[in-house]
């Protein structure tokens, strides 16, 4: 048996690959099509993130962020869309033999954000600046709530991977914002909540 961190005293930081399943997607994309665009944007997405905590007396204390991010493009109009979470934790590690297993729950903010952009159809310099295309960055955002339960598996004395699986509830529906704050309306009714899985490297002190 590895004695694994019996009295945990570490720090962790963790760089994770990133899926997100969105619950109301849907909605979203009936919004679009009840406004004649042919977008339609996918109910995953996938990103990266990074993590970092504090484990002492099996006890964590921690922050983590969520990223899934996707891009859309019909005629001569592009979309990204882009989902961030950031949630501060608290949890319980738990010692199974060669593995550590987690129980997290925390709260943060979640938001939601959409560019649309268009390209100038010129080809010359001075025909660029005369019609440059157009731009427009939206943002929703929404306090949040998430829980999670995950496992990890030491590789080396510094080194782990680990598996977490959790949901994110957004507690409000978010207002659509432009990037400098204006309000928007009549914006899709959608709300922030994701189930998410991380999969990634944990970088602390696992063994002694």
């Amino acid at each position: 048996m590895i004695l694994l961190i019996l009295a945990i005293n570490t720090g962790m930081v963790g760089l994770d690959v990133d899926y997100l399943i969105h619950s109301d997607i849907g909605t979203f994309n009936n919004e679009f099509e009840q406004n004649a665009f042919p977008h339609r944007f996918d109910n995953n997405s996938w990103g990266w993130s990074w993590s970092a905590s504090m484990a002492q007396d099996n006890i964590l204390i921690g922050v983590m962020n969520i990223n899934g991010d996707q891009h859309e493009e019909k005629g001569d109009l592009s979309m990204d869309l882009v989902f961030r979470a950031r949630i501060f934790e608290v949890g319980y590690l738990l010692d199974l033999y060669y593995m550590l297993a987690f129980l997290k729950v925390g709260g943060g903010y979640s938001h939601v954000h959409l560019k649309a952009y268009s390209y100038s159809d010129s080809t010359t310099f001075f025909g660029v600046l005369n019609d440059p295309g157009e731009s427009a960055n939206l943002t929703a955002s929404s306090f949040s709530l998430s829980g999670s339960v995950g496992f990890l598996i030491p590789l080396a004395d510094f080194i782990a991977v680990h598996l977490t699986g959790g949901y994110i509830y957004g507690l409000n529906e978010p207002n659509w914002k432009f990037a400098n704050g204006k309000e928007l309306y009549e914006d899709p009714g959608m709300d922030l909540r994701h189930t998410y899985i991380k999969v990634g490297v944990l970088m602390g002190e696992f063994g002694r």
